[in-house]
């Protein structure tokens, strides 16, 4: 091999090295992700809206304010776990804050930002409250009606 040949073969090594480093640091980013607990609701009802991150053990609790229009936000609770299967050590974040909306229609709940990372926006359906301001499934027994 001549000089010119080696300078290629080696810069073509370095591309293909710092390539693999980028994916496996990609792969090795935190994953976002929400849900609620359901996607149709009444008004007067309340939601959980899920946030996880997966794989990012010092991730910041996400701010919630941007919901503040919309929902009344209440109390938020989080927890975390550990796996390790097989010598791979994964992490799990999650956050469930209840909402209630503040008015019926369609809502859209905004992607919400955390560990660098943007989730994807949600729709909800609020329903009018059924008439005689009960909930969907609250029925009479119980209640002292016969």
């Amino acid at each position: 091999m001549n000089a010119a040949m080696m300078k290629k073969y080696t810069f073509a090594r370095a591309v293909v090295l710092l390539s693999l480093l980028c994916f496996a640091a990609m792969a090795q980013a935190a994953q976002v992700r929400a849900w609620l607990d359901r996607n149709t609701m009444q008004l007067g009802e309340t939601v959980t809206l899920n946030v996880e991150v997966a794989d990012s053990a010092t991730a910041a609790q996400p701010d919630f304010a941007s919901l503040q229009k919309d929902f009344a936000v209440g109390a938020t609770q989080s927890s975390s776990s550990v796996n390790i299967i097989n010598g791979q050590t994964s992490s799990k974040l999650l956050w469930a804050v209840a909402l209630e909306p503040r008015h019926e229609g369609t809502i859209t709940i905004p992607a919400l930002s955390v560990a660098g990372q943007n989730t994807q926006p949600i729709t909800l359906t609020v329903q009018p409250m059924a008439p005689g301001g009960t909930k969907a499934g609250d029925d009479e027994i119980g209640r002292g009606h016969v």
